[in-house]
């Protein structure tokens, strides 16, 4: 068994969150890599089939969207209970984490085998989509098991500091899944071809097998799941503190993704329509790139604030917050430049027309200055969450999104005509606005004597 320690409440804080913050970032870029190889091989089976895709994993997303939120509050007790050095609350913390897992994964396969072919005619799909998502769907959802307890590894080694050795198995799932794709999409040697079915089999398999991996690993370092009559008991103490952590921050990412929706309604009220929905949709998958050292500063503060305030050092935890929010800040102005610099090309590589290309560049110019604004927001939520106080993100998320940001995209692109441009602008105004917020709440330090 090796010895349980943690390395985040000494030493260097620039070199301490930098370590803990270059893995996540490329994590998070595997993982969009793999999304777009993903996409370009079902391609090859036409177009109905990234339809299908498309929109089974946004079906399954609505309700992944929980365990994410829950994963949130396992790395901020993890890490919390880690700085204190109690061994006991890290175990009660995970075996807690797991079982939460499992139970959500019985409902999505439930839910997926039972309404599946139902949620994607819901969804738009026609009869050529259906039938391919509806397979897709129930794959993915009787697999689900691999998915959310791949959440809950990951979310346990981040709150323990190990953002490496999740570095080292999400890498690995993601190769697998590259290589499952070629093998049972196609159907490659004695591997059957099951096209779309294929790829869902594959994402399966490879988190199945990183799921396994991830669960030794954690018990070699003394945190066993077996035997099983341990893993599924409950107890209320610690999976009242995970979901009062999680389910706020679950709250956040749903109420996030209905005000998407919303701003694409009255951008379907403006002159070019769908074509600004078209922009839009660009434009939100080309700023993830940029949002992906930000996620990762994002973690990296919420595991570095619960250790240190578990090990005694609130002046620690608020430096380290801040140091985050700085190397956040200077990579994502960075990317920022970059999608100023070349707005016009980056919306010109998906598509040739050139009210698309002009209102999609004009998002990621508004934007891309918004970059650093948004990296204090993103990594002092963050921070916040690793303290335990989830509800402050939530409050001024839905503040700044409902009551400023929605309503001033229809004012000022609506009302006053400044179309889809009023929108973006919109965005700009919540973005600073929210900014404020959370470098007021943060400094008010109220966060650092919440007890967990």
């Amino acid at each position: 068994m090796q010895e349980f320690k943690t390395n985040l409440t000494q030493g260097s804080i620039l070199k301490t969150v930098w370590s803990v913050s270059w893995p996540m970032v490329s994590t998070y870029f595997l993982q969009t890599l793999v999304s777009l190889v993903d996409v370009k091989m079902v391609g090859v089976l036409g177009q109905e089939n990234i339809a299908a895709v498309g929109l089974a994993t946004a079906a399954l997303m609505v309700v992944l969207m929980l365990m994410m939120g829950i994963s949130t509050g396992t790395t901020a007790l993890v890490a919390r209970y880690t700085g204190e050095g109690s061994r006991e609350k890290v175990a009660n913390v995970i075996r807690q984490s797991y079982l939460i897992a499992f139970v959500i994964a019985l409902l999505i396969s439930v839910l997926g085998v039972l309404l599946s072919e139902q949620t994607i005619r819901i969804m738009g799909g026609d009869q050529q989509v259906v039938p391919i998502g509806k397979g897709y769907l129930e794959i993915m959802s009787l697999g689900s098991m691999f998915l959310t307890g791949n959440l809950a590894v990951s979310a346990i080694l981040l709150g323990l500091g190990r953002t490496k050795a999740n570095l080292q198995i999400l890498a690995s799932i993601n190769l697998l899944n590259i290589i499952g794709n070629y093998l049972l999409i196609f159907g490659i040697g004695p591997f059957p071809e099951m096209r779309t079915n294929g790829a869902a089999l594959a994402s399966v398999i490879s988190r199945a097998i990183g799921l396994v991996w991830g669960v030794g690993l954690i018990s070699s370092w003394g945190f066993k799941c077996l035997p099983l009559k341990n893993l599924c008991r409950f107890d209320r103490e610690y999976a009242y503190k995970i979901l009062s952590i999680g389910f706020p921050v679950a709250l956040d990412g749903v109420s996030r993704r209905l005000q998407i929706a919303v701003l694409n309604k009255i951008l379907s009220h403006t002159i070019y329509g769908t074509r600004a929905i078209s922009a839009y949709t660009i434009g939100l998958q080309t700023e993830a790139i940029s949002f992906m050292p930000g996620l990762a500063f994002m973690g990296a503060a919420t595991s570095l604030i619960g250790q240190n305030l578990g090990a005694g050092k609130p002046e620690r935890a608020e430096q380290s917050g801040w140091t985050a929010v700085r190397f956040a800040a200077v990579v994502m102005a960075v990317l920022g430049i970059f999608l100023v610099v070349f707005s016009r090309q980056i919306v010109g590589f998906f598509t040739s027309d050139q009210t698309v290309i002009k209102i999609g560049a004009n998002y990621l110019i508004i934007n891309g200055i918004a970059q650093p604004i948004m990296a204090v927001n993103m990594i002092l939520s963050g921070a916040l969450r690793g303290a335990g106080d989830a509800a402050s993100p939530l409050y001024i998320s839905a503040i700044t999104l409902w009551g400023l940001r929605v309503p001033l995209a229809v004012f000022l692109g609506l009302v006053l005509g400044l179309q889809s441009d009023g929108v973006w602008y919109a965005m700009l105004v919540s973005i600073v606005v929210s900014s404020a917020f959370f470098v007021r709440k943060y400094k008010k330090g109220e966060w650092k004597r919440i007890k967990l």
